[in-house]
């Protein structure tokens, strides 16, 4: 049995983007900024990762009333490799307000 599950837990860089597809479903994305700390031989340091995030079916309701640019959110997902890029599909999503 394989499994594959992925916990992202940062800031909305933007406000997502939400678009129809050519099938008629609806997509959003958005991208997610996430600071890692860490001390080596320079002293405590950090880098930032952006991850993209994308949403289909019943979430995209509570992406487009409820998040935006700046907000802390925990995404639960599956990692997706399309066209060379990685991106994170969502299955649930906690936030909370600035």
């Amino acid at each position: 049995m394989n499994y594959q599950k992925t916990f992202i837990l940062g800031r909305l860089t933007s406000d997502p983007q939400i678009r129809e597809l050519p099938n008629g479903d609806w997509v959003a994305d958005f991208s997610v900024a996430v600071n890692i700390n860490f001390t080596n031989k320079e002293g405590k340091q950090q880098n930032t990762e952006f991850f993209k995030i994308v949403v289909f079916g019943k979430l995209i309701d509570i992406v487009s009333q409820y998040i935006k640019k700046g907000d802390l959110v925990f995404i639960e997902g599956k990692l997706q490799n399309r066209n060379c890029n990685m991106e994170i599909i969502a299955e649930t999503i906690q936030w909370q307000k600035l």
